[in-house]
């Protein structure tokens, strides 16, 4: 008997070989344009990164050019004995407060670069989950169509078979194809070759020129005769004619 569920199950598995392209596809864009998001961050990365290396860089050779000139400097303001141990800490502390500058806006800048990279990779999973969500409702709805045409298709073919079983039952049981009533040889039905009799008899002929016959009455009590057609008449009882 159809199953529409065993029928369901089947089509969407046949569905399933028919769809593994598109799935394919979707997941490769999706790989595609993953890589592109992480290629992009590392190279912002790289120039934040580039940048604080440099900003340190400058703070440093700062403080070196500020050392080896304090001197002179401090001999044209006609300062003697080289340079004080407060101002040696100034430059020092200047050098320090330039890399923690340089620092803090590096660190500001890769917070923000982390969070748009994580927002732009959920926008991007959610994109292909719902492109996948589409596809799979497109293949869910298109096997529900194609089982329920299966499935209609197996209960006419059931019909049919069902039908053919009875009208071959009928045929059996009510002569169609063999004999029928009292009459267990010869063809045709037994009311078919009464009317042939009585045509027969209307014309003078002989209807009963048959051999081997027997009907169970008088009437048709003939065994083992032929009379070849001739015209004899009937006048009732067994085996009696004029």
């Amino acid at each position: 008997m159809a199953d529409l569920n065993q029928i369901l199950k089947e089509v969407t598995t046949q569905l399933s070989e028919t769809y593994q392209p598109d799935y394919t596809k979707i997941e490769e864009q999706r790989t595609a344009e993953q890589k592109a998001l992480d290629e992009e961050r590392n190279r912002q990365q790289g120039i934040l990164d580039k940048n604080l290396f440099n900003a340190n860089q400058q703070a440093y050779i700062t403080r070196m050019q500020a050392q080896r000139d304090m001197p002179s400097q401090l001999a044209a303001q006609g300062i003697r004995g080289g340079a004080t141990e407060t101002t040696l800490n100034n430059l020092y502390n200047n050098y320090l407060n330039a890399r923690n500058t340089a620092k803090a806006s590096y660190d500001e800048s890769t917070g923000s670069l982390s969070s748009n990279y994580n927002t732009n990779l959920a926008s991007l999973g959610s994109k292909y989950a719902q492109m996948m969500a589409q596809l799979d409702s497109e293949k869910r709805n298109q096997a529900l169509t194609l089982a329920q045409v299966k499935y209609q298709q197996a209960l006419e073919e059931e019909e049919r078979q069902r039908q053919a079983a009875a009208a071959a039952a009928a045929r059996s049981s009510y002569g169609g194809g063999g004999e029928s009533g009292d009459d267990h040889s010869g063809s045709g039905s037994y009311t078919s070759r009464v009317s042939v009799e009585n045509k027969s008899k209307d014309k003078g002929l002989d209807p009963y020129a048959w051999q081997n016959r027997s009907y169970g009455s008088d009437k048709y009590a003939w065994q083992n005769r032929s009379y070849g057609g001739s015209k004899k008449y009937y006048t009732g009882g067994a085996n009696r004619y004029k």
